[in-house]
């Protein structure tokens, strides 16, 4: 897959926004269409909860939003 230099650009923009901590994306293709999606990252919360089994933080770990990954099983599941 190639990514364009919009996606480029958004995913610098995202990364550059959450530093210094992990971020997360992806980019949906259906035919021509095209959607870069930025994922929250909730690693932090994650660990708060539980820091033994979430022993790492969102520096330098990621767990995608339960919501986000919700979406992102519903837009494919639209095919």
């Amino acid at each position: 897959m190639l990514i364009t230099r919009e996606e480029l650009a958004a995913i610098k923009q995202q990364a550059v926004a959450e530093y210094p901590n992990e971020c997360c994306g992806v980019i949906l293709v259906r035919g021509a269409e095209r959607r870069h999606m930025p994922c929250r990252n909730v690693q932090d919360q994650m660990h708060a909860r539980d820091p033994i089994t979430f022993s790492r933080t969102a520096r330098n770990a990621y767990y995608m939003d339960p919501i986000d990954a919700l979406k992102l099983n519903r837009l494919a599941d639209e095919g």
